[in-house]
């Protein structure tokens, strides 16, 4: 794969805490990281659960490693405002590569 097959600029989100108006800690999502990313479809299904029809998609983003950045699965993926929760994360390799397979559920 040639760097010019990442063409996509995505934002990498982790989970932060703040104070709420009433003074509680809640969790809001902040901007972690961006990286140049190939992006390639997977795949969806549909199915119901609880009553209520779903639908899963899934995405694979491929990035560079950045071993001053670790990516881990606790964060998610902003794709020009589509959503994308990391699922798990593959290494590839000695390129130096790492492939983020997400899902984001409708």
């Amino acid at each position: 794969m040639g760097v010019g097959e990442m063409d996509r600029l995505i934002v990498i989100q982790k989970t932060t805490q703040t104070r709420g108006d009433g003074g509680g800690i809640i969790d809001t999502w902040a901007t972690f990281d961006s990286r140049w990313a190939k992006r390639e479809y997977k795949g969806g299904f549909e199915g119901e659960e609880a009553d209520k029809k779903i639908s899963t998609n899934t995405i694979d983003y491929t990035v560079y490693y950045d071993s001053a950045k670790i990516i881990t699965a606790k964060m998610r993926i902003n794709d020009d405002g589509d959503i994308w929760q990391i699922r798990f994360i593959e290494k590839i390799g000695r390129d130096f590569k790492q492939v983020l397979h997400c899902e984001n559920n409708e």
